[in-house]
């Protein structure tokens, strides 16, 4: 069923991202892996090749608004279309509200929040024109629940699962 789909997967250098990106490999996709480290995609991409999948690495910032732009440009010239969107991007800071600095703020809000809004508002034109595609958006379980010391990840994981819930509505019509 996943046969030749192309995937874009962030976070996938470790945990939950570079899991599912070595278990989609054995799917014989074409696997986008986007992730902070370059050894450490690379270490995940060679895992990927070995299972059968083709793989693109990139390293850098799911909030650098060029980064994302270049990354999806390069995965149409290569495969010629994307599938699947799945932001998979995130961390957390977990301290008390009074504790957290500005920078911490701005950072756990980037990738969480921000890398999810850039990546799935760049692919979304070229899905709106196949009236097909999936967006994946991981967030948590804690979108629907908090914790003492967790305002900030919470919160986050709130926006993100809220952006999400809105974006399937603006989208539903055009089958994806």
């Amino acid at each position: 069923m996943l046969n030749n789909k192309t995937i874009i997967l962030t976070g996938a250098s470790k945990g939950i991202g570079k899991a599912l990106a070595i278990n989609l490999a054995t799917q014989g996709v074409n696997l986008v892996l986007v992730a902070r480290s370059q050894s450490e995609l690379e270490e995940v991409k060679n895992q990927v090749e070995k299972a059968g999948s083709n793989c693109l690495i990139f390293a850098g910032s799911v909030s650098d608004e060029s980064f994302v732009t270049i990354v999806v440009s390069k995965t149409l010239a290569t495969f010629g279309q994307i599938n699947f969107m799945i932001n998979n991007a995130g961390h957390g800071v977990f301290k008390r509200a009074t504790d957290i600095s500005s920078e911490e703020w701005d950072s756990i809000y980037d990738t969480n929040v921000k890398g999810t809004f850039l990546f799935s508002k760049a692919v979304l034109t070229g899905m709106k024109e196949a009236k097909s595609g999936h967006l994946i958006n991981v967030a948590s379980d804690v979108a629907k629940r908090v914790f003492d010391g967790g305002s900030l990840y919470c919160s986050s994981k709130y926006a993100q699962d809220a952006f999400s819930m809105a974006l399937r509505k603006e989208v539903r019509e055009y089958g994806i």
